[in-house]
Parts: C-alpha cells; sequence; structure tokens
C-alpha cells in the first residue's frame, strides 16, 4: 500500500508542479497576425494554452485553407489528448493482447455483411512485412479504442522517385464509434519523424460503410486536384491444392532459396514488376531484410517469426539457371477475414496465404505458374482456405493457371499528393503494382 501511496503521491507532484501548470505567454507578433487574419478573440490564447508548437500556428495563419472553424475543430482535439485519460501512442510488443482484442472488437459493415479482420496472436504481423511501420492507437485506462498504421517506403510512379505513405487497418472499436476517435487519429496519428511520403495512398473495400469518413479525405484530395478517379487494384484468389505442380515440371526443380540466389532473385523480381507504379525497386538490402524476419541473430517468444527464408522458393532449368521466384506468407495464422450475414445467416471464414516477392524469366510464365502450384500445395499444408496471388499484370501467368479458375477481389485504390505552400505533388499512377504485405 505504501508503494501505491508513494507512486500517487509522485504523480500529484508532477501535475501540481509550477512548469506544468504555468500557462504559456502568447506572443505579441502572433498576436497580431491572428487578429489580421480575423481570428475570433481565444482562439489563439487556446491553442498556446494547449502547447501547439509555434511552427504550427505559423503554418496556420499563412495558409488561407486553415479557417477558425477548421482550427477550432483541431484544438478540440486536442484539449481531450491534453488532459485526461484519452491518449495516442505507438503500440509496443507489450500490447499485443490489447491490439488483438481491439480489432475483433471493430467490425466494419461491407453491403450486407459484417466483417472481422481478426489480428492475432500477433497482431503485429502484417505491419512487420511492411517498410518504416507505424501502428498508432488511441487508449483509455488500457483499453484500446482505435488503431490507425502507416508505412512509407520509396517507390516509383510514372519512372518518377518519390516516397509513398500508406495508410491501413483504421479500426474505432464499436461501441466507441460517434465519439470523434476517427478525427483523433486523423490529427494526431501518422508517420513516423524520419521518414515522410508526399503520395499518401490506401485501399477500400467495395462497399465500406465507413465511407462518410473516408470521403472526407477524398474530398480533402480532389480540392487540390490530386485524387486519381477510378483506379483500382485486383488481387486472385486459389482454391488450395494438394497435388503440387504438374509431373510434366521434371525439368525443373523446386528448392529453398540460398543467400546466393538473392542477386538473381531480384533481377526477375524488378525485371516483372519493374513498369508498374507503385512498385519499390528491389535491394538486395530490402530483400534480405525480409527473409530475415527483419533482423538477424535469434528472437524471443514475444516477436513470433512472420515470414523468412523457409517460405522463400526458386525453381531452376535444366542447367541450374533460376528461373522463378517467390515467397509463401502465411497470413491465416495472423491475420483472418470473419464474414457474418445477418439477414441469411451465412458465415464464413478466411484463412489466406499470400504470395510474396515475385518475380520470373520473360516468356517462361509457366515456370512461374508451377511454383504458384507448389505453393498451393503448401497452403493446403498450412490448411488454409485460399491463397492470394496479385497477377492482375501478369496475364500469361493467368493463363497457365486458367484450370485452377480462380475468383477475383478488387478494390479501389485511393491517392492523394500533397499541397502545401512549400510543396505541391500531384500524382497519377494507372497500372498499380500490388504487394500482398499492403493489401
Amino acid at each position: 500500500m505504501a508503494v501505491t501511496e508513494g507512486a500517487t503521491h509522485r504523480q500529484r507532484s508532477i501535475d501540481d508542479h509550477p512548469l506544468i501548470r504555468a500557462v504559456p505567454e502568447v506572443p505579441a507578433d502572433l498576436a497580431a497576425k491572428a487578429l489580421e487574419r480575423g481570428w475570433p478573440e481565444g482562439l489563439l490564447e487556446r491553442a498556446v494554452e494547449l502547447r501547439v508548437q509555434r511552427s504550427d500556428i505559423e503554418l496556420w495563419l499563412r495558409n488561407p485553407r486553415s479557417s477558425p472553424q477548421e482550427i477550432a475543430g483541431q484544438l478540440g482535439v486536442l484539449a481531450q489528448l491534453f488532459d485526461g485519460a484519452l491518449r495516442v501512442r505507438e503500440a509496443t510488443w507489450r500490447d499485443g493482447e490489447a491490439l488483438a482484442d481491439l480489432y475483433a472488437n471493430a467490425a466494419e459493415s461491407v453491403g450486407d455483411w459484417r466483417l472481422v479482420v481478426e489480428r492475432g496472436p500477433n497482431p503485429f504481423a502484417q505491419f512487420r512485412l511492411q517498410e518504416h511501420p507505424n501502428l498508432q492507437v488511441v487508449e483509455c485506462r488500457g483499453v484500446f479504442l482505435a488503431a490507425a498504421a502507416h508505412a512509407c517506403r520509396n517507390s516509383l510512379v510514372a519512372g518518377e522517385r518519390i516516397a509513398l505513405h500508406f495508410m491501413s487497418a483504421w479500426r474505432v472499436r464499436e461501441e466507441f464509434r460517434g465519439y470523434g476517435l476517427s478525427r483523433v487519429l486523423q490529427s494526431a496519428a501518422g508517420p513516423g519523424t524520419a521518414w515522410f511520403g508526399p503520395v499518401t495512398y490506401w485501399y477500400e473495400r467495395i462497399g465500406n460503410a465507413s465511407q462518410g469518413w473516408l470521403d472526407k479525405m477524398r474530398t480533402a484530395a480532389e480540392s487540390r486536384d490530386n485524387k486519381v478517379d477510378g483506379l483500382s487494384a485486383s488481387v486472385h484468389l486459389f482454391p488450395p491444392d494438394d497435388r503440387g505442380a504438374p509431373v510434366a515440371q521434371s525439368r525443373w526443380r523446386i528448392r529453398p532459396a540460398r543467400p546466393d540466389d538473392l542477386p538473381r532473385c531480384i533481377e526477375l523480381v524488378n525485371a516483372t514488376h519493374g513498369d508498374l507504379d507503385l512498385f519499390r525497386p528491389y535491394t538486395l538490402d530490402f530483400l534480405e531484410s525480409r527473409l530475415d524476419d527483419p533482423s538477424w541473430g535469434p528472437k524471443p517468444a514475444f516477436i513470433p517469426r512472420v515470414y523468412g527464408w523457409d517460405d522463400y522458393r526458386v525453381l531452376e532449368d535444366d542447367h541450374g539457371t533460376i528461373v522463378a521466384c517467390g515467397g509463401l506468407w502465411d497470413r491465416g495464422r495472423d491475420v483472418r477475414e470473419v464474414w457474418s450475414n445477418a439477414t441469411t445467416g451465412e458465415q464464413r471464414t478466411v484463412t489466406a496465404s499470400a504470395l510474396l516477392d515475385w518475380g520470373y524469366a520473360r516468356g517462361q510464365a509457366d515456370t512461374m505458374a508451377d511454383l504458384i502450384r507448389h505453393f498451393l500445395a503448401r497452403t493446403a499444408q498450412l490448411d488454409r482456405n485460399q491463397m492470394l496471388a496479385p497477377l492482375e499484370y501478369a496475364p500469361d501467368v493467368l493463363e497457365a493457371l486458367a484450370d485452377l479458375r480462380p475468383s477475383t477481389e478488387t478494390r479501389a485504390l485511393r491517392c492523394m499528393g500533397f499541397n502545401d505552400e512549400t510543396l505541391r505533388v500531384e500524382v497519377h499512377p494507372t497500372r498499380p503494382y500490388t504487394d500482398l504485405a499492403y493489401w
């Protein structure tokens, strides 16, 4: 009991410290600019009281699109986080159970269906496959109320090098919708400090009922002429097949990849996808890091494996030349889609594997098709009921797999460029590359 009392006393002492309780003075030059801009009385004082940094206030004062009403809304969000139980922070490995619980209780409506995307036992699994990931959570007294994931990576759009900011996994706990938590995330969350992507993109399921918030995002983009209309991405869904590749493939062999195979694999991957927008050109460091999962050496039990060397395969022709390569991520181990229809009573759970880091030699689509058949057999062994393969721009591979009759999932792909007084970026991708680590 003495420890608790002592901790409470120390906390109270911190809260009551003069440095914490002091109200900052309003700089005279900012007050003059606010008066010139026609800000209502008290708005600047509120921003200073909430310790908004000077550079942000100056940005609001310079930007004609920053209306007093919009600024007041942002200050309202900051006030919720300033002196209360509500917090926004980056998730850490200790948050695994709380994150899994949040996603299990944050269903979305897709047409007539209710969809829960379960993330567990390792809720960080998919994000660990992404570059420079950052997972923000809204927390109240240890209960996670909302979350949003971000990642940043270098890429190509229309052949030009540019950094991309990817948003995904935005969820608000069902009991707390209507409390403005999406706005809290939007105002307080974002990619890490070391990386900035002047192009933001995200996927939308067709019929997603969260269109209200997403429409606001697109409206902001549209006002800057940066919205890309009608862009979509499609992924092919294959049933597992424990027969494996056909007997006729005896002219080549499939084996686990070795470190000395990676230069050839990188050559194949870049040649297969290099003309697509949003493609991240592969380098030795990038592919090695993915397969190292993502770091060298042993890992404790609370850092479970996600995807690595044991999951990557190469296919050699009868001369020993690698002509196809790819990896199979056991997505269903940690990411599952649970669909239910209240009208019909129908329910289904999707546990999928996913094709990553793949490429093949020009004119040899049959080799890639047989490697996929090999992975379909592995998918059956894993007891997954689906394999995802992003073959939208590989029609020759699809033709070689036509007997499997895959289905297709298509999502809207939204892109938004950045625009302020220092930088304006417009983006017009057309044929988007899909990395299933980001799907």
